[in-house]
């Protein structure tokens, strides 16, 4: 989704096995230049896990990534479509691509 929405932004996704979240989206602005990065992590669970957030928040710093976003399937109780927990933006599949434009911003 990432790919085909910004497609001069870099979208590395992490290797299998490899320690980290799943995808670093290097945005890039109107000269090609990368501004930023956003880490990204996406989990199908039936049930919020509050350890996501500190994991991400580890693999945030690890990357020295600017943004980090959980996309969840099951979000915590507090955030119905998108919000932050603890700094880490949340969000529900469905709001992922509209969270993704404005973080870019």
């Amino acid at each position: 989704m990432l790919k085909a929405a910004f497609q001069f932004d870099s979208i590395d996704p992490v290797a299998k096995g490899a320690r980290g979240a799943d995808v670093l989206q290097g945005v890039r602005n109107e000269l090609g230049e990368v501004c930023g990065t956003v880490l990204w992590e996406a989990k199908t669970a039936k049930n919020w896990s509050d350890g996501w957030v500190q994991k991400l928040k580890d693999d945030q710093r690890e990357a020295k990534a600017d943004i980090a976003v959980i996309i969840a399937t099951s979000l915590p109780k507090d955030i119905a479509h998108v919000g932050q927990a603890d700094g880490i933006w949340v969000a529900d599949v469905q709001s992922a691509r509209g969270l993704a434009a404005v973080l870019r911003c």
